[in-house]
């Protein structure tokens, strides 16, 4: 076989894309704890590039001035706030047509072995996926969603435009029904993650 040293995710691809037949990846787990493992690259149809099942990228910390670390957090913030409000949208959308993907979604086990994922790679990177859980969770808070605060916001704009409170009850039998959604919802998601990380 031949050995070659991997200065870039670029000579990755490289690397993959001109190997013919399996190939040994050798892995650090736990950091002390050397894994070989054979793999064969596959070629899909519309692309010239080989696949193994990983992607790589390079990583820094960017340092700005204060202003325009404030710029640029806006930016960032109001970014992830789209692709949230977008995913969402998007996930109603395609629950409606019946092809709704609930892996793709992370509840509370998800998102443990994710943030524990972003500690790995160092504190900056953990208070960054910190701060995109926190977009999403203010954005789908806000949506007009029973027992959140945007569903009390709209029962509050209902109420204003009939000029008198709706009864306590129905208000009740509303948050009551969309919590019970919600809890259905994060048990499924849940249900998702256990067979995704165990």
């Amino acid at each position: 076989g031949v050995t070659e040293t991997i200065t870039s995710p670029e000579m990755v691809t490289g690397s993959i894309t001109k190997t013919k037949g399996p190939l040994t990846v050798n892995v650090l787990r736990g950091g002390s704890e050397i894994k070989n493992i054979s793999v064969t690259p596959v070629t899909k149809a519309e692309s010239t590039e080989s696949f193994i099942g990983i992607a790589m990228d390079s990583i820094g910390t960017v340092r700005l001035s204060v202003p325009e670390a404030i710029f640029q957090g806006a930016i960032r913030t109001g970014t992830y706030a789209w692709l949230t409000l977008k995913g969402f949208f998007n996930l109603i959308h395609d629950a409606i047509l019946g092809r709704a993907d609930l892996a793709s979604l992370s509840g509370p086990v998800g998102i443990y072995f994710l943030v524990s994922d972003a500690a790995a790679l160092g504190f900056s990177y953990l208070i960054g996926f910190t701060a995109i859980i926190s977009v999403s969770l203010a954005v789908i808070n806000i949506l007009t969603l029973p027992a959140l605060d945007g569903g009390r916001l709209f029962i509050l704009l209902v109420e204003s435009i009939r000029r008198k409170p709706l009864a306590d009850s129905t208000v009740a039998k509303i948050n009551a029904i969309g919590f019970f959604v919600l809890i259905g919802l994060m048990l499924l998601v849940s249900y998702h993650d256990l067979l995704k990380y165990f």
